[in-house]
């Protein structure tokens, strides 16, 4: 049993009252197993590993760090021995299998033939060959015999497949209930405010969404794409990614506008008035501006009070309070410019640099359903 140190003042150093918390605490553990079971408790490296290796560190007298090193030795080599030993068990349940080596095994029993099976397969023949070796060098078994180019099962093949064929057919199943659990779910296609408001929110677009199990889902949040359920997004200035199918759906023109007792008093040829106005700027509108007056012709250097705003329906809601100038998106400001909410401040429009666009996963765009929506929006964007 390992020693305790007492020290002789009152106050230890942290190594030493490391050092007797863990003996305190494996004695006590051994005590207790003694008086509850009434035989000898668990030996000390079985209780805490851990433990003896800190007091091996820790134990403030040489003899005693020699012994505790050798203790923490042996726990060592005893913990080291049941973990081989449980990787040994380990190996010996998993026989590191894989479904393409099955998959082989099951149409060339069905087949007797690694021609056959290799055109069920769409593989080439001696890809076959090469699962049935891996197969069988993995079982330490032959599972067929050769003969003549065809295949006939041994009497360890045949049982094989008889005992894989439900497992394998019921995993097959799993599968493709879950493919067309997938393929049934509904779309969520998510679209900005003022992009919905224009082209989806009528009644024609949301009966169709309803027979074909689209759900619309109206916001400025970017959702993520690749998630359990079935994602397409329409935004603006979106770019190609990896995996991700991109279809241009409209292009956006921009003009100068204000509340109508702003755009009255403007004077838009004039840098000082720019100089004291304030922007309402999307992210989206940015680049917008520095083309606006270079269409003026007005100097780079003005630099008015900027605002801005990650939706472009908030900004032009605050255009319309008269809080500021906008780039205001056509067609989407049409119904502010008609309520006489904004006014143009200018005759100037700037193409955006960016248009809107559906994305949505290579998958869901290759599937029936994707490029029906696909086909859908287009036609709603263009009429």
């Amino acid at each position: 049993m390992l020693h305790r140190h007492v020290p002789a003042w009152k106050t230890p150093d942290p190594a030493r009252a490391l050092y007797n918390e863990h003996v305190d605490r494996i004695e006590h553990d051994h005590t207790e197993s003694v008086e509850d079971e009434g035989k000898p408790g668990p030996g000390i490296f079985e209780v805490d590993h851990g433990a003896v290796l800190l007091m091996a560190s820790f134990a403030p007298d040489p003899a005693q760090r020699r012994a505790n090193h050798l203790c923490a030795a042996q726990a060592e080599f005893v913990v080291s021995a049941a973990m081989a030993s449980d990787a040994s068990q380990t190996a010996q349940v998993d026989p590191g299998l894989s479904w393409s080596q099955l998959r082989a095994f099951e149409a060339c029993a069905r087949l007797s033939s690694f021609a056959g099976a290799a055109l069920a397969l769409s593989v080439t023949a001696s890809a076959v060959r090469y699962q049935i070796g891996l197969l069988e060098a993995r079982l330490g078994v032959i599972l067929f015999e050769r003969q003549a180019g065809r295949l006939a099962l041994t009497k360890i093949g045949e049982t094989f497949a008889r005992q894989i064929r439900r497992p394998m057919r019921d995993l097959l199943n799993a599968c493709a209930t879950a493919t067309q659990s997938a393929l049934e779910a509904p779309i969520t296609l998510s679209a900005p405010p003022l992009f919905a408001r224009e082209f989806l929110l009528g009644r024609p677009f949301l009966a169709w969404c309803d027979a074909n199990n689209v759900r619309l889902d109206v916001s400025d949040a970017k959702r993520e794409l690749f998630g359990p359920t079935p994602i397409a997004a329409i935004r603006l200035g979106a770019i190609e990614e990896t995996d991700v199918t991109l279809t241009p759906l409209l292009a956006v023109a921009l003009r100068i506008a204000a509340h109508p007792e702003v755009a009255a008093s403007a004077r838009p040829h004039d840098g000082t008035w720019w100089a004291a106005q304030t922007l309402l700027s999307p992210s989206a509108a940015d680049d917008g501006w520095q083309a606006v007056w270079h269409a003026l012709a007005l100097p780079d250097a003005i630099v008015p009070r900027t605002v801005p705003y990650g939706s472009y329906a908030a900004a032009l809601e605050a255009a319309c309070a008269g809080t500021g100038l906008i780039l205001a998106p056509l067609p989407f400001a049409n119904k502010e410019f008609g309520e006489g909410r904004l006014a143009a401040v200018s005759d100037i429009r700037v193409d955006a640099d960016r248009e809107y666009a559906l994305i949505m996963p290579d998958d869901l765009a290759g599937s029936n359903r994707g490029r029906a929506l696909k086909r859908h929006l287009v036609r709603v964007c263009r009429t």
